[in-house]
């Protein structure tokens, strides 16, 4: 059962990052503008729900998460360094609020 977990794991990592390389591509070739602050508030709770499974003993389960997690603060940086939707509104610190605010939920 362990061998089929593992197997598991490892696809939905490899389908995390297949699901990603266009968007990423598309950053870097500039035909995709991600909003930072957006990309920030997904990618901080995605990572703390990963360190929360790790917690609760999730093992090999939580990986994809985690690489998800890491997947989307690496497009946030991108989004910063490239420069391209860095606008951030009212409305966006709302929202980043009341994400970090459901963090201990």
């Amino acid at each position: 059962m362990d061998v089929l977990k593992e197997f598991l794991g490892a696809l939905a990592i490899m389908l995390t990052l297949v699901a990603f390389y266009p968007y990423l591509r598309g950053i870097l070739q500039g035909s995709t503008k991600p909003h930072v602050f957006s990309w920030v508030i997904w990618g901080s709770t995605t990572f703390v729900v990963f360190l929360a499974q790790l917690q609760a003993g999730g093992g090999i389960g939580a990986w994809p998460i985690g690489v998800s997690g890491a997947i989307t603060i690496l497009i946030a940086i991108l989004a910063y360094v490239k420069r391209a939707d860095v606008a951030i509104t009212r409305t966006d610190w709302l929202f980043f609020v009341a994400a970090m605010l459901s963090l201990p939920l």
